[in-house]
């Protein structure tokens, strides 16, 4: 047990020396990782609203994903919210401790189930080759900790449709008993539907190559074994439907509303041919090499000469086609041993080929890809695509590494004495420690601490919680406008929420921006919109005032002065670089155009009540974003939300009237009825794995096993 223990430890030492970063600064911060204050985290409950006042740019919207932020809400509703343990802390376990772990674990256990018992320190090396290359190092660098998650669960989603294909074989194994099928095929569904949850993209990267795998294997299988196989595809996708039903439901309720939002959102720059062509950073030998673009600066566009030492990974993985051979007890019909091996080096290669994306060679084939598969905006960053060429690698290296050890212990075992065997046993474990040791070297930019986002220290500016201080001293509500966009430490709760000026008008530049400010109707559109302070931020992580990607203090200048000259806007304060401005007035929440009065309260981020009087016919605004699903009902009568001209909603009250209304987004019943379906598919699928039994399947034992590999050989044991 002790060594054991001991084995572990040292196991996970160099992931420590990785990120040690994550377990000794105060808090994680990066580009794509917020900072969240803790009045932000107390409106959080345990279950994400349908309706958040974070979407729509701080007016409002239906979340379309409940990926990472029903996480999130979830963790915090729980661990912070009510058990009072630090953010801190919580999301350094929950989620950037997850991650770590999941991704470790997934990848040996995926070494494991494609090659058996090839030793420890092989799955440390795969573990490590899968957890700290550069692509996924730049993912959380730059704090993307969905795509991170979703990266973690890549190999055990493609491990259970390994385990699926390989079940659905001859009549000979075990897991084509039902209670086998329905077990791999409800544990697939399960990790898949969690990585799904993360981020859809890295999901349907990682089914795809699971998928493809069976494929591949049952080209030539019975048509049994392909209708075996099919059911338990159907089983899987049965699973991740049940347990996503809590947001896949108001999706069908609506017709694919709201994702036919989405996709015209984004159909436009992100769906034309110039966005992929802009998007491919990477070209093949970077991404061949797994060497990410922007190694090490991580500075978006930015890329870097290809490092030669990176090349040694592709030759040491595509080695292993070397070392494949078929057992010479291989009956005809059985899987052919090297057939796993040379799947991996064809995922290798694939996902280099389509993460570089429109770069040469054959880049047309890939844009031809993207211009006439579905969706294919999701994918404007070929980068995603270097998931399979990770997963490839610490599948590869570990096995040529093993043959190459095997090898050269038989011939020293077999031409000396004692201390010839002697050295022929360090052999076992020397060369899967000297490869670590050579990963580590590759890295060391990491190690080293030259990486800016969540591997380095952050405080959180003076400045920013002096301002944090100011808003959150006002308790009605507002809104505040960034100007020309929102900064990492910008602080909004549900009563001020934040909107980004750039996106609200629509300017593709800041003369456009100014110009469009400056306009005579904007006072009055900004004061419809509740908006009550405009604020130019302090740039601390240099990626709003640049020019040539870096900070230029002019920028920010030029933008000072220009809402200086505008006569409508009042500077009211200044916290170091950070300049509010207040407009003359602005509208609350909800207020009545037309005779008469309105209070109104809020039961939640998708319910108020609101209590009117008028002496004649009036209209309820509501200044958050138009959506037909908005009503106010006073119990007898509902009355649907009407778009203003400024995009928010309004209800028409036709004669005068003295009551109150509950104001609700309705389609969050849907989401309630979808909760229940995944709560009950949920204690199914518990339910289902409790009763079919754990067993010990023999299907994929591994291509070691089918080499009859013997305790002698068992590298790193």
């Amino acid at each position: 047990m002790a060594r054991k223990a001991l084995k572990l430890l040292l196991s996970g030492l160099p992931l420590v020396v990785i990120y040690r970063n994550w377990f000794l600064s105060p808090f994680l911060t990066a580009a794509d990782w917020p900072y969240y204050y803790r009045q932000t985290l107390a409106g959080f409950g345990m279950f994400q609203p349908a309706w958040t006042s974070a979407t729509g740019n701080g007016l409002g919207g239906e979340v379309i994903n409940f990926g990472l932020g029903s996480y999130i809400y979830f963790i915090v509703g729980i661990f912070v919210n009510r058990l009072g343990l630090p953010w801190e802390l919580v999301s350094r376990i929950l989620i950037f401790g997850l991650f770590l772990v999941v991704s470790a674990v997934s990848s040996a256990v995926l070494l494991r189930r494609v090659l058996g018992k090839a030793g420890f320190m092989y799955a440390v090396l795969a573990a490590l080759l899968y957890t700290a290359n550069t692509y996924i190092l730049m993912i959380v660098d730059g704090g993307q900790m969905g795509v991170a998650l979703a990266y973690s669960l890549a190999p055990l989603v493609i491990a259970g449709f390994f385990r699926l294909a390989v079940g659905s074989g001859d009549g000979k194994r075990p897991d084509r008993r039902l209670s086998g099928f329905l077990r791999t095929a409800v544990m697939t569904g399960i990790v898949l539907a969690a990585e799904i949850m993360f981020d859809v993209r890295i999901a349907i990267i990682a089914a795809g190559a699971g998928v493809l795998y069976g494929l591949v294997r049952f080209a030539a299988e019975s048509r049994r074994g392909r209708r075996q196989y099919a059911g338990a595809l159907l089983g899987t996708a049965a699973t991740v439907a049940g347990l996503l039903a809590y947001w896949l439901l108001p999706i069908v309720i609506s017709r694919a509303q709201p994702v036919t939002a989405l996709v015209s959102r984004y159909a436009g720059f992100y769906s034309s041919v110039g966005s992929f062509r802009f998007f491919s950073f990477a070209d093949f030998s970077h991404a061949l090499a797994l060497l990410h673009p922007n190694w090490p600066e991580n500075i978006f566009g930015k890329t870097y000469f290809l490092q030669p030492e990176f090349l040694l990974l592709p030759i040491i993985a595509f080695a292993s086609l070397l070392c494949v051979s078929k057992s010479k007890n291989q009956k005809d019909g059985d899987m052919p041993n090297d057939r796993p091996i040379l799947f991996f080096a064809s995922l290798g290669l694939l996902g280099a080929f389509l993460a570089k994306g429109a770069s040469a060679p054959f880049g047309a084939v890939n844009i031809w890809l993207f211009v006439h598969l579905p969706l294919s905006f999701l994918f404007r960053d070929p980068t995603k695509f270097y998931v399979l060429t990770a997963v490839s690698y610490s599948m590869l290296i570990p096995f040529s590494l093993y043959s190459a050890s095997s090898y050269l212990t038989a011939r020293i075992k077999g031409n000396g004495g004692r201390p010839v065997r002697l050295v022929g046993e360090h052999v076992r474990w020397a060369v899967p420690s000297a490869a670590v040791v050579f990963l580590l070297v590759l890295i060391r930019p990491a190690i080293g601490g030259q990486l800016r986002g969540t591997f380095a220290k952050h405080e959180v500016p003076a400045d920013y919680v002096r301002l944090a201080s100011f808003l959150r001293s006002r308790p009605e509500f507002f809104r505040t406008l960034w100007v020309p966009t929102t900064e990492h430490y910008n602080f909004y709760t549900n009563t001020h929420p934040a909107a980004a000026a750039d996106k609200l008008l629509m300017a593709s530049d800041s003369a456009e921006l100014i110009r469009s400010l400056r306009n005579p109707d904007t006072p009055e559109l900004l004061a419809n919109l509740s908006i009550q302070y405009v604020i130019v931020p302090d740039d601390v992580f240099g990626g709003i005032f640049v020019s040539d990607r870096r900070y230029d203090n002019t920028k920010y200048l030029k933008t000072v002065n220009a809402l200086d000259a505008i006569g409508w806007l009042k500077h009211i304060a200044s916290y170091g670089k950070i300049i509010v401005y207040a407009l003359p007035r602005a509208k609350d929440h909800f207020w009545l155009r037309g005779p008469g009065s309105l209070s109104y309260a809020a039961l939640g981020p998708s319910s108020y009540r609101v209590t009117v009087r008028t002496s004649g016919p009036a209209e309820i605004m509501f200044t958050d974003a138009y959506n037909r699903y908005w009503t106010a009902s006073d119990g007898q009568y509902a009355i649907v939300s009407r778009p203003t001209g400024d995009g928010v909603n309004s209800f028409r009250l036709e004669r005068a009237v003295s009551a109150s209304y509950t104001v609700s987004f309705t389609k969050q019943r849907y989401y309630l009825y979808g909760g229940f379906i995944s709560l009950v598919w949920g204690a199914g699928a518990l339910l289902v794995l409790m009763y079919t039994g754990e067993g010990r399947s023999r299907t994929g034992d591994g291509i070691i096993g089918h080499y009859g590999r013997s305790a002698e050989t068992d590298g790193g044991k």
